[in-house]
C-alpha cells in the first residue's frame, strides 16, 4: 500500500482497517498493526472493516473514514507494484488540504493524504507527503513503518531501508517482525544492495511466519539478484503456488528460467506476465531487470 503503512488519524477507533493493498501492492508489511489482517499479512486481500459504532467524524477525518469504508476492496492487481486506483475524492483531499494548514505537522494527516495522492496518481505530491511526515515521526512507531511502506509504493526502496532498520532494531520480538524483515528483504532486493543481509531477512522472515506466497516472491527476487538461479525458480515457483496470478512472480521466474538456460520456459512464464500486466516491463527496468544479464 502501503497500503500502509501507523494510524492515518488522530484517532485510532475512527479508522477504518484497511491495508495499502487494496490500494497498491505489493505492501511487504502493514503500515500498522491494526491496519488488515494479520493472516497473510503481507499481500493478501484485507478489505476495509467499517468504523465502530458511532456517528462519522465531522471533516476531514470524517469524509476520509467515509470514503474508505464505502470503497470495494479490488482484487489484487496483476502486478505486484502497479497502483490500484482506490476510490479518493476531491472533497476528501480539500478536507485534508484545510486540515493540514490548521495543523501542518500533523503527520497522521500528512501520510493518509499521501496515500490519497497516490491512489490519484499524484506521485510528486505524496512523495512531498510522506517526507514531510518523514521529519515528524519517532524512529521504530507504527508511522515509520508506513513511512516506509510508501517509500517503496513510491519507487524509492532504498529511503525505506534506514526506516525498516530502525523499526527492526527496536522491535526485536514484536509480532509484527516477520513481516517488516520481508519488507526489508524486498526493499533491499528492489534496490539491488545488501543482497547477503536481504536473503538472511527473507529467510528468517519465512522461519517465523511461515511460506506466505509474498515472502516467497521477495525469496525469488532476491535469490534471482544474486545469480542462484534454481534457488530463484524453486521460490517463485512455491509463491505462484498460492499466488497464480501474481504477473511479477511470473516475470521474475521467466528471468531466472531463462538465465538458468530453460529459455522457452522462461518465455512462456513472460508471455503469462505481460498477459496479466502488459506494463510490467516498464516497472522492472526501473528496478535494472531484465530478461538477460546480472
Amino acid at each position: 500500500m502501503a497500503p500502509s503503512p501507523g494510524q492515518l488519524t488522530p484517532d485510532p477507533s475512527l479508522v477504518p482497517q484497511a491495508s495499502t493493498t487494496c490500494r497498491f501492492a505489493p505492501v511487504r508489511f502493514d503500515p500498522s498493526p491494526s491496519w488488515g489482517r494479520e493472516k497473510d499479512r503481507a499481500r493478501g486481500v484485507r478489505c476495509p472493516r467499517p468504523v465502530r459504532n458511532g456517528p462519522p467524524r465531522p471533516g476531514a477525518l470524517g469524509t476520509v473514514s467515509r470514503l474508505l469504508t464505502s470503497a470495494r476492496c479490488p482484487a489484487p492487481p496483476a502486478s505486484p507494484l502497479v497502483p490500484v486506483h482506490w476510490p479518493a475524492s476531491d472533497a476528501a483531499l480539500a478536507d485534508l488540504d484545510k486540515s493540514l494548514s490548521l495543523d501542518p505537522k500533523n503527520a497522521d494527516t500528512l501520510l493518509l493524504r499521501a496515500i490519497l495522492r497516490l491512489s490519484q496518481k499524484d506521485r510528486e505530491g505524496a512523495a512531498a507527503d510522506v517526507t514531510a511526515a518523514s521529519t515528524l515521526v519517532s524512529a521504530g512507531s507504527s508511522q515509520a513503518r508506513s513511512i516506509a511502506t510508501l517509500y517503496i509504493e513510491l519507487e524509492q526502496p532504498a529511503a525505506a531501508l534506514p526506516v525498516l532498520d530502525d523499526w527492526i532494531r527496536l522491535h526485536g520480538d514484536d509480532a509484527m517482525l516477520g513481516s517488516a524483515l520481508n519488507g526489508r528483504c524486498w526493499a533491499r532486493s528492489l534496490s539491488n544492495q545488501m543482497l547477503d543481509d536481504a536473503l538472511k531477512d527473507c529467510r528468517k522472515a519465512i522461519r517465523r511466519d511461515g511460506e506466505s506466497p509474498a515472502y516467497l516472491d521477495s525469496l525469488g527476487l532476491v535469490e534471482l539478484r544474486l545469480g542462484h538461479y534454481p534457488e530463484s525458480i524453486k521460490a517463485y515457483e512455491q509463491a505462484m503456488a498460492g499466488q497464480p496470478r501474481s504477473a511479477w512472480s511470473h516475470y521474475g521466474l521467466g528471468i531466472a528460467k531463462i538465465r538458468n538456460g530453460q529459455t522457452d520456459a522462461g518465455n512462456a512464464d513472460l508471455a503469462a506476465a505481460h498477459a496479466l500486466d502488459p506494463q510490467i516491463d516498464v516497472l522492472a527496468s526501473k528496478y535494472g531487470l531484465a530478461t538477460a544479464g546480472p
